[in-house]
């Protein structure tokens, strides 16, 4: 395996950090063998840091892309960054596109470890029109507000072509810190050099390969999961983390609701980077992913900055999949004079058209209510215990969820209507909860889903006349009565009680 990259640039991998990793938890850390980074004082260099010292030979070795370019121009970049752009003459290693570009931290001091030697990041002064070799560091393109074809010099070695023995490493003469070739012989060629450098690049490992495209249908076949998942809490939204002149994120706990591609299951836990204010809580969306910590089980990313897709998209994603079309299923019709009474269906109950549980509750103090909300519902733990109150009836017309660690009391009626659905989330951490009061009544008519490590407590009345699940490991504990025109569907890991 590569090694990390253990240079000056590591300031800016850490800044980008915020984006990915430590934005998520602040145990996770950029892997590195710098010693010390840290900031100053307006009036002095903006970063300090130390890096351990590599010879030209163990930072080739160490590069995820090695280059012949010419310099084109420079340019600021936020409010800290310089972006460099070049234009590719010829590829050692790696597979840069035809036009580059670089970044650099402004107004950094380095000290190298072990080596009395010290240097100063304010600029490089690239001539127009020279060409350069470039030792780079390949820039993770999904969450970085850079160019996709984004790197970072891997060391602020400035090897110029055109005068090998100009060329300086640690603010130094390059040669000094080169065991195998003497940058200031006057016989030294171009031609040479990149033989050289080529040689040193047999082994390196090459920058894994992203998925470099806008199209639907690359991105789903591409990507090792896709999932249908709903947005829970936040764990770190945007304006809560650092400021950098990358991308900024939210982070968000998701449920997953669907399985579409690769082994998981439904409740399952997925923490998720999100591009700053493109989700909220409640809201279910596609997302194409792969892990991005291998010390945090839990912890995904995007595939591509276009992997997020909305759930008008679902039945073509399922067509690339290779999902054939769902033929509805045909339900025998009930004995209607075994059919158990259901509550009375009132003329115009109040209806809920906003995703808000608070406003829920208000309603349900004053009557019956009708959940017609656009998107989903989802009732969370501080909205625990939720009541719907005795003598009233909640009918669910769209999608209602109760979230891990929430619970849900039915001491009135909750009706199911046919196309509605009832939702009891769980995942490996644990699962909402269902209880059916004394006197209370849970009407299906048409989806009821709970899932891993959920619960339902039954002590008052089921009435099932369409679908309702038990999967393995949901606790379903019946202490109250069951009618079951349609059965209910209970996995054989489920825990009865």
């Amino acid at each position: 395996m590569r090694k990390k990259v253990i240079i000056v640039l590591l300031v800016i991998l850490l800044a980008m950090a915020a984006v990915t990793v430590t934005a998520c938890n602040q145990s996770h850390t950029q892997p590195s063998t710098h010693s010390d980074i840290m900031h100053q004082s307006p009036g002095g260099p903006t970063v300090m840091g130390s890096v351990m010292y590599l010879t030209f030979e163990e930072a080739v070795e160490l590069a995820s892309d090695v280059v012949v370019a010419e310099f084109v121009a420079h340019r600021p970049f936020g409010q800290s960054l310089t972006e460099y752009e070049f234009v590719v003459h010829e590829r050692i290693f790696g597979n840069a596109a035809d036009r580059i570009f670089v970044y650099e931290q402004n107004n950094t001091s380095i000290s190298v470890v072990g080596m009395d030697i010290s240097y100063e990041v304010t600029g490089r002064p690239f001539n127009t029109g020279t060409e350069y070799l470039l030792l780079l560091e390949m820039i993770d393109p999904i969450y970085a507000n850079t160019h996709e074809d984004g790197f970072l010099f891997l060391t602020n070695i400035k090897l110029d072509l055109n005068a090998p023995s100009t060329s300086t490493m640690y603010d130094e003469p390059l040669t000094q810190h080169s065991t195998g070739m003497n940058f200031n012989s006057r016989s030294l060629t171009r031609e040479r050099i990149v033989s050289y450098v080529y040689e040193l690049t047999r082994n390196n490992t090459p920058a894994r390969e992203r998925i470099m495209s806008e199209d639907i249908e690359d991105i789903i076949k591409g990507s090792p999961y896709v999932l249908v998942v709903e947005i829970g809490e936040p764990r770190r939204l945007s304006h809560e983390g650092a400021s950098t002149d990358w991308r900024s994120t939210d982070i968000y706990n998701t449920n997953v609701v669907r399985v579409l591609k690769g082994e998981m299951e439904v409740g399952d836990l997925v923490r998720m980077v999100f591009f700053a204010d493109t989700v909220q809580t409640g809201e279910q969306h596609i997302i194409a992913i792969e892990p991005r910590d291998p010390d945090d089980p839990y912890f995904y990313g995007f595939t591509t900055r276009n992997s997020l897709f909305g759930m008008e998209e679902l039945d073509e994603i399922l067509l690339i999949l290779g999902y054939q079309p769902e033929e509805p299923e045909e339900l025998e019709e009930p004995d209607e004079s075994e059919t158990p009474e259901q509550p009375d269906y009132p003329d115009s109950p109040n209806e809920l058209v906003e995703s808000s549980p608070r406003e829920l509750r208000n309603m349900l103090e004053d009557g019956d209510v009708m959940l017609a909300t656009p998107g989903n519902l989802g009732i969370f733990a501080e909205h625990s215990p939720f009541v719907v109150p005795e003598g009233r009836t909640l009918y669910i017309e769209t999608t209602l969820n109760i979230q891990r660690d929430a619970e849900l009391i039915v001491e009135g009626a909750i009706v199911v209507l046919d196309g509605g659905r009832l939702n009891n989330q769980g995942s490996s951490a644990g699962g909402g909860t269902i209880t059916i009061a004394e006197g209370g009544r849970l009407v299906n008519n048409g989806h009821v889903e709970n899932v891993s490590n959920s619960r339902v407590l039954n002590n008052g009345m089921i009435i099932n006349n369409s679908r309702f699940e038990v999967r393995a490991n949901t606790v379903f504990i019946n202490e109250g009565v069951v009618d079951e025109a349609s059965p209910l569907n209970i996995h054989r890991d489920a825990i009865r009680e």
